[in-house]
């Protein structure tokens, strides 16, 4: 019977380690997959509001819009979107659409996969968007 006893604790024992293991050396989704969840959940349920771009440096566009009065500053970084044109993006200036969260307004974006606040010329935002049909996986055909 202790032979039972001991053979039933060493294996919870095993699975205790085995489980803590798995919690402890798990590997929780990269920066870029983080940021693509967060940048789908506000296309998804964002609101929408108006806002200003401040700076644009390299690929990196600094914005302020506010919310229920009270004034939010951001930055977003657009170098996950090669289809954008550098050069589109240094001439971007004045008001901008954004897109934030209702839960913590001062989580934004003013760009994504799927959506786009930037007030870019019309050739420049089909050619993103072709872009983005393309790596996504869609197909022109009829």
């Amino acid at each position: 019977m202790a032979n039972y006893w001991l053979i039933l604790i060493g294996g919870a024992g095993i699975l205790l380690a085995a489980c803590t293991g798995y919690l402890l050396f798990r590997r929780g989704p990269d920066e870029a997959e983080r940021e693509r969840r967060r940048l789908a959940a506000l296309v998804s349920s964002g609101r929408i509001t108006g806002g200003q771009i401040d700076d644009v440096r390299d690929r990196l566009i600094y914005y302020s819009y506010e919310v229920a009065g009270v004034g939010y500053g951001a930055a977003q970084d657009l170098a996950a979107f090669p289809a954008l044109p550098l050069a589109a993006l240094a001439t971007l200036s004045g008001p901008v659409t954004i897109r934030y969260s209702r839960a913590h307004p001062g989580n934004s974006m003013v760009h994504s996969e799927f959506w786009s606040g930037l007030p870019l010329p019309a050739s420049t935002r089909d050619a993103a968007e072709s872009d983005a049909v393309h790596t996504a996986g869609g197909s022109d055909a009829v």
